[in-house]
């Protein structure tokens, strides 16, 4: 189900992938080992997320309303893939996993406003824990 594995994405693969390489950049540089491979393992997950999930074919299944998201998270994968790379320095990784982050909150304010995880995926729990991390969220606001 494109829902599942695009929320997935957005709040976990790639933001955590970037962070995790921003803070061994930090101590080691942009050519150290974890570095390179946690920013692979981003663009790997942007990929599949683009070339499969949301692959021509995939998105002529979707409803209008599912339709426009995707190709709103397209749109912004793809700026997101040409930040990381163009990463030369830790300020750029500082900036990509910002945006990154911005991206994930921002899709899941738009995700949320147009449909409940409970109701759009009841096989996968961890839809569930991201609905409950969001209510709490905008009750803390």
């Amino acid at each position: 189900m494109f829902f599942c594995g695009s929320v997935l994405f957005l709040a976990v693969a790639s933001v955590l992938a970037l962070a995790e390489a921003l803070r061994f950049a930090r101590s080691d540089g942009l050519t150290g080992k974890d570095v390179q491979g946690r920013l692979g393992m981003a663009l790997d997950e942007m990929n599949i997320m683009e070339r499969i999930d949301l692959a021509p074919q995939a998105l002529t299944q979707l409803g209008d309303t599912e339709k426009e998201l995707a190709e709103w998270v397209l749109k912004n994968s793809r700026q997101l893939r040409h930040a990381i790379g163009e990463i030369k320095s830790v300020s750029d990784m500082e900036k990509a996993a910002a945006g990154a982050a911005r991206l994930r909150e921002e899709f899941m304010t738009r995700y949320s406003a147009k449909q409940s995880y409970a109701e759009e995926c009841k096989e996968c729990g961890a839809l569930q824990d991201l609905r409950v991390f969001l209510q709490k969220r905008r009750q803390n606001k």
